[in-house]
């Protein structure tokens, strides 16, 4: 009995004396001061105080430390042994446990949504959280002393983080000097306190013993300066932290404005060195993939794809929910296709491992600089190209049916401000024979135009040059044949002689049928014959089943030998087969 006493005295008194307890936080009941998006909160509770330099304790739904906060738990009387905070998110997930920084003593450790830190402290701090975390439960852990209670103390430094930029050049070192204060929980400064500096890496920022900081600033990186203070009989230890940080300097190509947007590259270099902002910029790029379905697209009236500086390049970045030209929703799917080149607005942002534009995002204009001049004087080279300005150099007749064929459909709009409010489009749909021998062309009215589709269009202005933007130029066969029709409706993009039989609308808007002389400008379109029986003696044109103002031409001329020959089997010949031929509507012996 003696001897256990002994124990008891001597070895296990402290066993006996000391306790383990917990102090629970818990969201909407245990609260802090601050709702606002910055400014600093704390909150106390049994002893225990958790505070944060960018925090709001207030809301009912989590505790919020905000990026780069740092944040303090301390305790007035014994040892914290074990902090537990419970999270809405998981791991290093925005608004999870691991945002938070390193502490400055003991370990800290990450499971699903909860953060667990232990050790053996009055008080530490979690360095410069590198995202905003979002808590519902906070459960520390301490245990009492058996020994007499000491004044708890706090260090407080006289400025915050600091950072610079690097300058790989440099030939001098950057000074910056930050002292810190001992001071009670009440504020009263303690006497005669002595504060001890260091470093986490003195060979690029080393620290003196009055806290004057010696930086090298020619190799970035982000180092923590610790003040200490011991304590003594009467008053209890702590300590305080904060970094310098050596900012890389960023190569950028552009500027993030309009006239010089920033490439993807330099989005990359941006983000990876958390220095966006929610400001929206421009950037520039070249459309790799589409990753929204046509479907939802359409349904959604947006779309995710991913951009690069150039084809083929490995890195990339997201345009998540992108809106279309203007600020508009995407209407069909075949208006961004892999190969585009787009400047965009929106803000960077990293989601995940994902650096993207954010929602609401949108295309400023195509940059791809693919421009064509169709003129109808010259031979034009048609090339696919998606989001063209095509100069047309043409001349229209006023109040008239004028033929007509584009590589390049024309919405509503875009026929609107070429021809005028007023103006009319007709596609051909098909042939009627009279009983005279003459013919019907038969057309329905639109109010657009499609690639390489010949039509009659008809305006209510002159037109002479006239530029067409925002077009995808399709290479194409410019001729339309309804099934059963005696012609087709053949249109070129270069000046040519037409075939004798075909027909065409002149100038005085009237038929006629071509001898083989006759020259026709580019982007119009003729009527040409599919077998010998479309010889026809003349033309008409019903358009949505009324007559025209396109004068009937009745043409029964003595075949010539310009005009095309066909056997008796309607199959076109040559003019050196033997046997009967059909020309102009006559048979003929050809011996």
């Amino acid at each position: 009995m003696t001897l256990f006493m002994l124990m008891v005295l001597l070895g296990g008194g402290n066993l006996l004396a000391q306790e383990e307890k917990t102090v629970t936080f818990t969201v909407g009941t245990d609260k802090g001061s601050n709702s606002k998006d910055s400014g600093k909160d704390e909150m106390s509770k049994d002893g225990v105080t958790i505070s944060g330099s960018g925090a709001a304790f207030t809301f009912a739904e989590y505790y919020r430390f905000n990026k780069s906060s740092t944040t303090t738990v301390s305790i007035e009387s014994g040892n914290i042994t074990k902090v537990e905070f419970t999270c809405t998110k998981e791991g290093t997930t925005k608004y999870g446990p691991g945002c938070f920084g390193k502490p400055s003593s003991g370990t800290y450790t990450t499971s699903s949504t909860v953060g667990t830190w232990t050790g053996s402290a009055k008080t530490f701090t979690f360095a410069k959280s590198t995202n905003q975390v979002r808590a519902t439960k906070i459960v520390v852990t301490y245990t009492t002393s058996d020994t007499p209670s000491k004044t708890s103390t706090k260090l407080s430094f006289e400025k915050g983080d600091a950072s610079f930029d690097q300058d790989a050049n440099a030939s001098d070192t950057y000074e910056y000097t930050n002292v810190a204060t001992v001071t009670t929980s009440d504020g009263t400064a303690v006497e005669g306190a002595t504060v001890t500096y260091t470093s986490s890496d003195k060979d690029h920022a080393d620290v003196d013993a009055n806290g004057n900081v010696t930086i090298d600033p020619t190799e970035a990186g982000t180092y923590t300066i610790t003040a200490t203070y011991a304590g003594d009989d009467t008053y209890a230890a702590s300590e305080a932290t904060y970094t310098i940080t050596v900012k890389k300097t960023l190569q950028l190509t552009g500027k993030g404005t309009k006239e010089s947007p920033y490439t993807v590259a330099d989005v990359i270099a941006i983000v990876n060195a958390n220095e966006q902002t929610e400001d929206n910029v421009y950037v520039k790029g070249i459309v790799n993939y589409v990753k929204t379905t046509a479907t939802n697209i359409t349904k959604y009236n947006n779309c995710d794809y991913f951009i690069v500086d150039s084809e083929g390049s490995a890195d990339s970045i997201e345009v998540f929910r992108g809106k279309y030209l203007g600020n508009t929703g995407f209407t069909s799917a075949d208006q961004i296709a892999a190969g585009d080149k787009v400047i965009l607005y929106g803000a960077l942002t990293k989601y995940d491992k994902i650096i993207e534009l954010n929602k609401d995002n949108y295309i400023v204009e195509f940059w791809s600089n693919n421009e064509m001049t169709l003129d109808e004087t010259e031979s034009n080279d048609i090339q696919n190209m998606r989001h063209a300005t095509v100069l047309m150099a043409r001349k229209f007749n006023a109040n008239a049916w004028n033929s007509l064929v584009l590589p390049f459909n024309m919405n509503a709009d875009q026929v609107t401000m070429t021809f005028g409010a007023d103006a009319k489009v007709a596609n051909y749909t098909g042939t009627t024979k009279n009983t005279d021998g003459t013919y019907t062309l038969n057309f329905e009215t639109t109010t657009t135009i499609s690639a390489n589709t010949p039509v009659f269009v008809y305006g209510a202005k002159d037109v002479d040059v006239e530029s067409i933007k925002d077009v995808n130029v399709v290479a194409g066969e410019p001729t339309v044949t309804p099934d059963g029709a005696a012609f087709s409706f053949t249109g070129s993009y270069n000046n040519m002689t037409l075939e004798a039989g075909d027909w065409f609308v002149s100038s005085d808007n009237k038929f006629y049928r071509a001898q083989g002389t006759e020259n026709m400008k580019a982007t119009r379109a003729v009527f040409r014959p599919i077998t010998a029986e479309a010889a026809a003696k003349g033309m008409n044109v019903r358009i949505d089943g009324e007559a025209t103002a396109i004068n009937n031409i009745s043409t029964d001329k003595t075949a010539t030998v310009n005009e095309p020959a066909y056997n008796i089997a309607g199959q076109r010949v040559a003019n050196t087969y033997h046997g009967l031929i059909i020309k102009g509507g006559r048979k003929y012996v050809n011996k």
